[in-house]
């Protein structure tokens, strides 16, 4: 148990000053997050609530207004990238670093003076998928991983977060199987079977398969009425869960105030307690209480709560201790936290571009210097002559619907502007854009919904034409130069062979790299082909650039 006194004092003492100390970095974060959000917010807000601010502007401006408003948010979450991004995630970096090596760790160690606590580590996978009780669906990460023992008892710990989701478009739907405290206890008995405690009325989308297990039920009626039983053998279940077991799991479940689930399997006891947050997070709204800091104590001290209440320690003579899970190896982490800097609360924002820039096509660069095959039947030329090698990708059928979509989107639009821009029925004006060409059919499509095709327009429009526009249809390497040819462009554009000298492929699609730089800003040279086309274009682009 977290002994109260000793915490406040920590934080007195230790916590308090170096929270100060790290103010400035939660103090930066946080005017990154609220530059960001007016950047985009006021835009938004303006292009929600148009209909508020029509009434006092001139007939006509209604328009500019919606356009404008539109075009704001576009605008904003460009400038908000560009911006504040990378400095924002930057200083996110180095906080929460800081924040677990300065502040976490130091309250683990009052709590739990002969374990151990890593930041950046977590129950691995596999153990988190062995103890049977969760869906094994969708992304995984574990971090805050604690290891230790509890009298006889060695364990560990950490915080697990599982999620997954369904469907696509409107109607996907993200579920969260598991984000709380999961445990891993050597258990003081051997079994040959599995036994899962679940908490009655659990969503489906948490629990796992519990094909091959039956509904036990028990003489408790208040552990009946709190928990679900499953259970391979219903005999070992009965020598698992003892009344006393059941009456101190009820203990667990009211000292946690959170859903509890439980399995016994082989030599393990494996605990959830799902409180649906993080729990070991660095505050960025205001900074960390002495309040948030007993919670984590708290937290912390729940494998004690847990070895005793279920009384691990009692040790049965046919079963030994097994201190395998405290010498499981490390995972490497993931994301930002495998970075030492980051770790350690020191990244900078070049440190943190490199990263990045390096990652970008990482997943194909076991393809370099390997012999591609030209795919059957594709439509790519290749075609070498003094010093020139040239890759013809021609039209595409796609580049011929972004065309015709690009069109299609200018009519409606000019259908839409007039529709907006009319006078209403009875008045003498004549509506400024009557001009605009658009036929009959299409201005009796648009009818009185100008305002919303006018920004679908726009937006579907601008996106095609950027496809076609951009499309890659010739390069042409040169002694000196790459040259590439895009959209009806007759000048192709100009890389010099001493910049570019690199080659970078992503799943459909190659780009030229400057092996020299760092960029995430790659130039094409293909459209979007196929995995094969790809890797074969990559490879022969190599091969001329070298």
């Amino acid at each position: 148990m977290a002994d109260e006194n000793a915490i406040h004092d920590l934080y007195e003492r230790t916590l308090a000053p170096r929270l100060a100390a790290l103010e400035g970095l939660r103090q930066t974060l946080r005017r990154y997050i609220i530059k960001s959000g007016i950047i985009i917010g006021a835009p938004f807000a303006i292009f929600y609530f148009r209909d508020m601010f029509a009434w006092a502007l001139p007939d006509g401006w209604e328009i500019v207004l919606t356009v404008g408003s539109f075009a704001g948010i576009f605008v904003g979450v460009i400038v908000a990238a560009v911006k504040y991004l990378l400095p924002g995630v930057t200083a996110y970096a180095n906080y929460k670093g800081r924040f677990k090596r300065e502040i976490v760790a130091e309250i683990f160690k009052v709590v739990c003076p002969n374990g151990t606590y890593s930041p950046d580590q977590g129950v691995t996978q596999t153990v988190f998928d062995q103890a049977a009780i969760f869906s094994e669906r969708g992304s995984y990460h574990s971090d805050d991983r604690v290891r230790g023992r509890i009298g006889q008892t060695p364990f560990e710990a950490g915080e697990v977060r599982r999620k997954y989701t369904s469907g696509s478009g409107k109607n996907s739907r993200t579920y969260t199987v598991f984000n709380g405290l999961f445990f891993h206890f050597d258990f003081n008995k051997a079994l040959r079977g599995v036994t899962i405690v679940q908490p009655e009325g659990a969503p489906s989308h948490e629990i796992g398969s519990r094909t091959g297990l039956t509904l036990a039920t028990f003489e408790n009626p208040e552990f009946e009425k709190a928990f679900k039983v499953y259970t391979s053998n219903e005999v070992e279940a009965r020598y698992v869960l003892t009344p006393v077991l059941m009456e101190r799991l009820l203990a667990v479940r009211e000292h946690a105030g959170r859903p509890v689930f439980l399995s016994f399997k082989e030599n393990g006891a494996y605990l959830g307690i799902q409180y649906g947050r993080s729990l070991f997070e660095p505050g960025i709204a205001d900074t960390t209480s002495k309040t948030a800091v007993l919670e984590m104590a708290e937290h912390f001290s729940l494998a004690d709560v847990v070895v005793h209440e279920l009384d691990l320690n009692t040790r049965i003579w046919t079963k030994d201790v097994d201190e395998s899970l405290l010498h499981q190896p490390d995972v490497k982490p993931t994301g930002l936290m495998d970075m030492a800097e980051a770790s350690a609360g020191t990244l900078t924002e070049k440190a943190l571009w490199e990263k990045a820039t390096a990652s970008v096509g990482d997943e194909y660069a076991h393809e370099v210097g390997k012999a591609m095959p030209k795919p059957d039947r594709t439509r790519i030329r290749l075609d070498r002559d003094a010093g020139r090698f040239t890759i013809r990708y021609g039209w595409s059928t796609t580049f011929l619907v972004f065309i015709l979509i690009s069109l299609a989107s200018i009519v409606i639009a000019a259908s839409a502007l007039k529709q907006i821009t009319a006078p209403s029925p009875g008045s003498e004006p004549a509506a400024p854009l009557a001009w605009l060409p658009s036929p009959p059919e299409v201005d009796e499509f648009v009818g009185d919904n100008g305002l919303i095709w006018l920004p679908a327009a726009v937006v579907v429009g601008g996106f095609c034409c950027l496809g076609w526009l951009v499309r890659v249809r010739r390069v042409d390497v040169t002694p000196d130069a790459i040259l590439v040819r895009r959209g009806f462009r007759p000048i192709p554009r100009r890389y010099p062979r001493s910049e570019f000298d690199a080659v970078m492929r992503l799943k459909n699609s190659v780009h030229l790299k400057r092996s020299a730089a760092s960029t995430l800003l790659y130039p094409t040279a293909s459209p979007n082909l196929s995995e094969p086309e790809a890797a074969w274009i990559a490879y022969e682009l190599r091969n001329a650039l070298h």
